[in-house]
């Protein structure tokens, strides 16, 4: 099979990454979660822009010289190569990397550089690992989103009829709980039980799956225009409270995934989430474990 046979797409948020594996390498997606989002295959938005991603094999680039931007321990590290190209470098426990990426700082084009490891061998001939996933994968899209206007929030995702609600909250908060009431509610299809994707469109905001599902794993590639922005808090009683747009700023930078280690994408993210607070209605949901809290947010969708 050639290359341009095993070419495969990952729309995610109207954002296309095109993939170019290795000639004779077949590429194994280790996530069955991001079926939805491969080769146009869910109702997701159209793409808005494309992003050429290269897939090279052998060659692993030497970064020990490179300005070291960010260091999230164990899993990623963020560097500034020559040119002002970034580059994102994946190790395992051992230390050895994985796959470093390349990515102009936009990015308008990757270059990913698969270790040895990301090759298995098995019958009908070679596998290439997929390495555009977790956290590759979100760390682009946060770019991207960055710069176009956009952010992903923590939060289980649902669409009510054709409006979208997110419900944002940290680890613990109750996202996996919720969204597992909800998907039992008629008319009510939840897209993620973990992160949602909100985007500015045409002068309104509206929220997306995403391919990053928690553990009840949802992950739809499904949009639709965003109702509201609430924030869970569990409690011994179901009841929504409106948030003034400064209140929901405060809630809502905590439970976002924000680039601070970048000081030209940091200010336009923050005036994102302080247009989001601004242009869509926000609440305190305080909600019980049980099913009472699905038909509660039905009742709040359907204005009752």
């Amino acid at each position: 099979m050639t290359a341009e046979q095993e070419q495969r797409t990952l729309d995610i948020a109207g954002i296309r990454f095109v993939i170019h594996p290795p000639s004779g390498l077949h590429l194994h997606e280790p996530d069955d979660a991001c079926a939805p989002f491969l080769d146009a295959a869910g109702a997701g938005a159209p793409a808005v822009c494309a992003v050429p991603v290269d897939l090279c094999v052998g060659g692993m680039p030497d970064v020990r010289g490179f300005e070291k931007v960010f260091d999230a321990g164990e899993t990623w590290t963020l560097y500034c190569g020559p040119k002002g190209a970034r580059w994102i470098v994946l190790r395992h426990g051992d230390g050895i990397p994985l796959w470093a990426a390349r990515m102009d700082r936009d990015p308008d084009h990757v270059t990913i550089f698969c270790g040895d490891r990301m090759i298995a061998s098995r019958a009908g001939g070679d596998r290439l690992l997929n390495p555009l996933h977790y956290p590759l994968d979100q760390l682009l899209v946060m770019q991207t989103l960055g710069r176009d206007g956009g952010v992903i929030v923590h939060s289980a995702g649902a669409v009510v009829g054709s409006r979208g609600f997110v419900f944002a909250g940290r680890c613990g908060a109750g996202k996996t709980t919720l969204a597992r009431n909800l998907a039992g509610m008629a008319n009510t299809r939840v897209v993620s039980d973990d992160r949602c994707i909100v985007r500015g469109e045409a002068g309104r905001m509206r929220v997306y799956g995403t391919p990053w599902p928690g553990e009840a794993r949802a992950a739809l590639n499904e949009s639709a225009p965003l109702a509201a922005l609430l924030f869970l808090r569990q409690a011994e009683r179901n009841a929504i409270t409106p948030l003034e747009p400064r209140e929901a700023v405060e809630r809502l930078l905590p439970v976002c995934s924000i680039p601070w280690y970048d000081s030209a994408l940091l200010p336009k993210v923050l005036d994102f989430c302080g247009t989001l607070a601004a242009s869509v209605p926000c609440y305190v949901f305080e909600f019980t474990p049980g099913p009472e809290a699905g038909r509660f947010i039905a009742d709040f969708a359907a204005g009752r």
